[in-house]
């Protein structure tokens, strides 16, 4: 939130899901189990995103002649 007259920003909420971080939602785990699964998950996803190949097809360059002077406009 900002306030409009003195521009000033305050946080309401810094958990975006209120009371996900509730024991009751992981009691399957202890706290040790939950912090290396939550690890593990994230390591799992950095891997997985570090795998990603982009490749762009494209024949924007294939009528691209060295230099400007080959180029025609025309109006």
């Amino acid at each position: 939130m900002v306030n409009d007259l003195t521009k000033e920003i305050y946080v309401n909420e810094i958990n975006t899901i209120p009371g996900s971080y509730a024991y009751y939602l992981w009691d399957k785990y202890g706290f040790k189990e939950l912090l290396d699964k939550l690890i593990e998950l994230a390591e799992d996803e950095y891997k997985y995103k570090q795998s990603y190949k982009y490749a762009y097809s494209s024949d924007v360059l294939n009528n691209y002649e060295k230099g400007t002077k080959n180029i025609k406009i025309n109006i």
